[in-house]
């Protein structure tokens, strides 16, 4: 009995002697809104793997490189440029950017996981110039409770960097039934309540041309609201835009990561895709 237990756990150890792991891949990717770019996270992650033991003697994974890489790729050319790069100092591993959205030269990201100083899962936000490859830190989450509100549902609406968000009061954030209202946030900072909407009421409210439509719960009405001119109007539910039936080029992932990006092309109705090819030792 003992030499199988001793055999047991020299088999363990020695499957923890392994080489280096590459699990690089594509994790997040995203297309502009004129369907001619496609924005892409990059993770370059190479570790040890960890090892079993018995009674929790194991050892975890030592990682020697986790990045985020952060680029573009043109559909028409193929040309890539790397806008940023981030070596993850800050989260565990497993801490990564997610591409939000992407308006024009804007682009809204997300960098979230467990933090490394004291354990708790966190989320940032920061908005990407596309041209100028500038990364400017946003604090939506501190902004919106100063302001009474959960986070909520957010979008990115033009390229100045405009944000609305669809959220409840921080008391109800949890009730499925409260009313949710529609904010506003400007490129210069400033937050603006535009209406309250119907709890649930996804699908009744979408954004065109700097306009936001939405069915007021206050007016009973379908309205719409313009973010140059301030000005609200009547609308036809009939009208409320929905993007995704306009789109005719896509650029994606799987939802665990993929070793290419796939391109989308919308052909008689059916999407068709195949995949981008970015050298990613050049990253």
């Amino acid at each position: 009995m003992k030499k199988s237990v001793t055999i047991f756990s020299l088999l363990i150890t020695l499957a923890g002697c392994q080489p280096p792991r590459d699990a690089s891949r594509f994790i997040s990717a995203e297309i502009s809104s004129d369907g001619q770019t496609g924005i892409f996270v990059y993770k370059r992650e190479v570790f040890y793997p960890g090892s079993m033991g018995l009674f929790f003697s194991g050892t975890p994974p030592v990682y020697l490189i986790d990045q985020n890489v952060i680029g573009t790729y043109d559909i028409s050319s193929g040309k890539v440029r790397v806008l940023y790069r981030k070596d993850n100092e800050e989260w565990m591993p497993g801490g990564d950017f997610d591409i939000h959205s992407v308006f024009g030269n804007k682009a809204l990201l997300a960098e979230g996981g467990q933090r490394r100083d004291y354990g708790e899962h966190d989320v940032k936000h920061y908005l990407l110039d596309l041209k100028t490859a500038n990364l400017v830190p946003l604090s939506l989450k501190e902004d919106l409770a100063a302001r009474g509100r959960d986070f909520g549902y957010y979008y990115l609406v033009d390229e100045k960097g405009t944000l609305i968000f669809v959220n409840k009061a921080l008391p109800d954030a949890y009730k499925t039934s409260a009313t949710e209202e529609i904010w506003l946030r400007r490129a210069s900072g400033e937050y603006a309540r535009i209406s309250e909407v119907p709890s649930g009421s996804e699908g009744y409210y979408n954004f065109k041309d700097n306009e936001v439509h939405f069915y007021s719960a206050a007016q009973h009405a379908y309205m719409i609201y313009n973010l140059d001119t301030k000005v609200f109007r009547r609308g036809n539910p009939h009208d409320i835009p929905y993007r995704t039936y306009d789109q005719v080029i896509g650029f994606r992932v799987d939802d665990h990561g993929s070793p290419q990006p796939q391109i989308g092309r919308k052909i008689e109705g059916s999407w068709r895709y195949e995949e981008a090819r970015i050298d990613t030792k050049s990253l």
